[in-house]
Protein backbone atom coordinates (compact mmCIF):
# COMPACT_ATOMS: atom_id res chain seq x y z
CA UNK A 1 0.00 0.00 0.00
CA UNK A 2 2.89 2.63 1.26
CA UNK A 3 4.58 1.89 -2.63
CA UNK A 4 1.45 2.84 -4.31
CA UNK A 5 1.29 5.73 -2.52
CA UNK A 6 4.65 6.88 -3.20
CA UNK A 7 3.87 5.85 -6.82
CA UNK A 8 0.94 8.15 -7.22
CA UNK A 9 2.77 11.53 -5.13
CA UNK A 10 5.03 10.99 -7.69
CA UNK A 11 2.54 11.37 -10.68
CA UNK A 12 1.15 14.08 -9.15
CA UNK A 13 4.89 15.43 -8.60
CA UNK A 14 4.91 15.35 -12.15
CA UNK A 15 1.72 17.10 -13.16
CA UNK A 16 3.11 20.90 -12.08
CA UNK A 17 6.24 22.68 -13.10
CA UNK A 18 7.66 26.28 -12.83
CA UNK A 19 9.34 28.26 -15.03
CA UNK A 20 12.79 30.15 -13.61
CA UNK A 21 12.39 33.48 -12.42
CA UNK A 22 14.50 36.18 -11.30
CA UNK A 23 16.78 38.64 -13.54
CA UNK A 24 18.33 37.94 -16.74
CA UNK A 25 21.81 39.08 -17.60
CA UNK A 26 23.36 42.60 -17.50
CA UNK A 27 22.00 45.06 -20.43
CA UNK A 28 23.82 47.83 -19.71
CA UNK A 29 27.62 48.57 -20.58
CA UNK A 30 29.50 50.33 -18.25
CA UNK A 31 26.40 51.13 -15.86
CA UNK A 32 29.36 53.02 -13.12
CA UNK A 33 30.53 55.12 -16.13
CA UNK A 34 34.19 54.53 -15.42
CA UNK A 35 35.03 54.37 -18.86
CA UNK A 36 31.83 55.80 -20.48
CA UNK A 37 32.74 55.47 -23.44
CA UNK A 38 29.39 53.44 -24.54
CA UNK A 39 27.35 56.14 -23.06
CA UNK A 40 26.30 59.26 -25.43
CA UNK A 41 26.58 62.74 -23.93
CA UNK A 42 23.63 65.01 -25.00
CA UNK A 43 23.59 69.23 -23.99
CA UNK A 44 25.86 69.50 -21.16
CA UNK A 45 26.46 66.35 -19.28
CA UNK A 46 30.02 65.00 -18.71
CA UNK A 47 31.68 62.03 -17.01
CA UNK A 48 34.38 62.02 -15.03
CA UNK A 49 35.92 59.57 -12.53
CA UNK A 50 33.34 57.27 -12.66
CA UNK A 51 30.65 59.92 -12.09
CA UNK A 52 28.24 61.30 -14.62
CA UNK A 53 26.57 64.63 -13.86
CA UNK A 54 24.41 67.49 -16.05
CA UNK A 55 25.59 71.23 -15.04
CA UNK A 56 23.46 72.95 -18.05
CA UNK A 57 20.49 75.40 -18.07
CA UNK A 58 18.73 73.51 -20.46
CA UNK A 59 17.17 69.83 -21.70
CA UNK A 60 19.76 67.41 -22.19
CA UNK A 61 19.83 63.93 -22.65
CA UNK A 62 22.30 60.91 -21.67
CA UNK A 63 21.94 57.64 -23.52
CA UNK A 64 22.88 54.40 -24.41
CA UNK A 65 21.63 51.71 -27.20
CA UNK A 66 20.96 48.78 -26.09
CA UNK A 67 20.52 47.36 -29.63
CA UNK A 68 18.40 43.81 -29.37
CA UNK A 69 18.95 43.29 -26.30
CA UNK A 70 16.26 45.51 -25.48
CA UNK A 71 12.93 43.55 -26.63
CA UNK A 72 9.35 45.39 -26.69
CA UNK A 73 6.27 44.82 -24.77
CA UNK A 74 9.07 43.02 -22.04
CA UNK A 75 9.49 44.12 -17.93
CA UNK A 76 12.92 44.96 -16.89
CA UNK A 77 14.35 45.65 -13.46
CA UNK A 78 15.86 49.31 -13.58
CA UNK A 79 18.02 50.80 -11.08
CA UNK A 80 20.39 54.32 -10.41
CA UNK A 81 21.27 56.13 -8.24
CA UNK A 82 20.09 60.32 -8.89
CA UNK A 83 21.26 63.29 -7.30
CA UNK A 84 18.45 65.97 -7.61
CA UNK A 85 19.68 69.53 -6.81
CA UNK A 86 16.33 71.41 -7.51
CA UNK A 87 16.21 69.04 -11.33
CA UNK A 88 13.98 67.46 -12.50
CA UNK A 89 14.73 63.70 -14.79
CA UNK A 90 13.18 61.25 -16.99
CA UNK A 91 14.14 57.86 -17.99
CA UNK A 92 13.17 56.61 -21.07
CA UNK A 93 13.30 52.95 -21.92
CA UNK A 94 12.23 51.34 -25.14
CA UNK A 95 9.62 54.30 -25.41
CA UNK A 96 8.20 54.25 -22.22
CA UNK A 97 9.03 57.42 -20.10
CA UNK A 98 8.55 57.71 -15.89
CA UNK A 99 9.95 60.38 -13.61
CA UNK A 100 12.40 59.46 -11.44
CA UNK A 101 13.14 60.38 -7.48
CA UNK A 102 16.43 61.64 -5.94
CA UNK A 103 17.92 58.87 -4.23
CA UNK A 104 18.43 55.19 -5.37
CA UNK A 105 15.50 54.45 -7.78
CA UNK A 106 14.58 50.30 -8.18
CA UNK A 107 11.33 49.96 -10.44
CA UNK A 108 10.27 48.04 -12.96
CA UNK A 109 9.52 49.00 -17.10
CA UNK A 110 7.71 47.34 -19.68
CA UNK A 111 8.71 48.87 -22.69
CA UNK A 112 6.24 49.57 -24.98
CA UNK A 113 8.02 50.59 -28.87
CA UNK A 114 11.04 48.93 -30.82
CA UNK A 115 13.31 52.01 -29.02
CA UNK A 116 16.61 50.16 -28.24
CA UNK A 117 17.57 53.00 -25.89
CA UNK A 118 17.98 53.67 -22.48
CA UNK A 119 17.42 57.93 -21.98
CA UNK A 120 17.88 59.74 -19.08
CA UNK A 121 16.67 63.41 -20.31
CA UNK A 122 16.53 66.17 -18.22
CA UNK A 123 13.17 68.21 -18.09
CA UNK A 124 14.51 70.38 -15.14
CA UNK A 125 17.34 71.85 -15.26
CA UNK A 126 19.15 71.47 -11.48
CA UNK A 127 22.89 72.26 -10.72
CA UNK A 128 24.36 69.58 -10.56
CA UNK A 129 22.17 66.58 -11.15
CA UNK A 130 24.39 63.20 -11.07
CA UNK A 131 23.70 59.56 -12.25
CA UNK A 132 25.66 56.36 -11.79
CA UNK A 133 24.91 52.50 -10.79
CA UNK A 134 22.73 52.45 -13.74
CA UNK A 135 21.10 48.76 -14.18
CA UNK A 136 19.30 46.94 -16.72
CA UNK A 137 17.71 43.50 -16.36
CA UNK A 138 14.59 41.77 -17.69
CA UNK A 139 12.24 40.51 -15.20
CA UNK A 140 11.49 36.34 -15.78
CA UNK A 141 8.03 35.60 -14.60
CA UNK A 142 6.82 32.64 -12.77
CA UNK A 143 4.17 30.65 -13.92
CA UNK A 144 2.84 27.68 -13.13
CA UNK A 145 1.48 25.48 -16.27
CA UNK A 146 1.06 21.85 -16.50
CA UNK A 147 3.76 19.26 -18.08
CA UNK A 148 1.60 16.48 -18.32
CA UNK A 149 -1.93 14.46 -17.45
CA UNK A 150 -2.14 11.13 -15.81
CA UNK A 151 -1.40 9.08 -19.02
CA UNK A 152 1.53 11.24 -19.99
CA UNK A 153 -0.03 13.29 -22.73
CA UNK A 154 1.21 17.00 -23.11
CA UNK A 155 -0.74 19.37 -21.58
CA UNK A 156 -0.10 23.22 -22.51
Amino acid sequence: MKIMILILLASFAGLYGTRKTGLGKELVLDGTFDEADVWTFGGDWTSWAGLTAYNGLGRGTLSQDLGSKLRPSTTYRVEFDVTLNGGAVNILLGGTSKPVSGGANSFEITTGTESTEIQFIVTEPGDPIEIDNVSVKEIKGKKKHYTKDFINRSVK
